[in-house]
């Protein structure tokens, strides 16, 4: 994944888990956007689990992403202003 300042990209985050997310029907692999590694008969039974147990935290963990994102664009924010001589109190 790539990385911005101190933490990954929220649309990297998000795109990762997306491949466990079965809301919007099949999930799909990020590499590929194909459904077959879900629904191949060797791994079929792992990888539903992955989907099953995945998506109860994937709402969190988008969350989390969207949070560290923020932080990581008002830090760049600041330091930018900081090197035109400008200073702003953010939250």
């Amino acid at each position: 994944m790539r990385k911005t300042s101190s933490c990954v990209c929220f649309q990297d985050t998000v795109a990762f888990l997306s491949q466990f997310d079965d809301g919007n029907g099949m999930p799909k692999s990020v590499e590929y956007g194909m459904t077959y590694w879900l629904t191949d008969e060797e791994y079929y039974d792992i990888n539903s689990e992955m989907v099953r147990i995945a998506s109860k935290y994937i709402p969190i963990l988008i969350q989390q992403a969207k949070n560290q994102q923020r932080a990581a664009d008002i830090t760049r924010a600041k330091a930018l202003l900081a090197k035109h001589g400008m200073k702003v109190d953010i939250e």
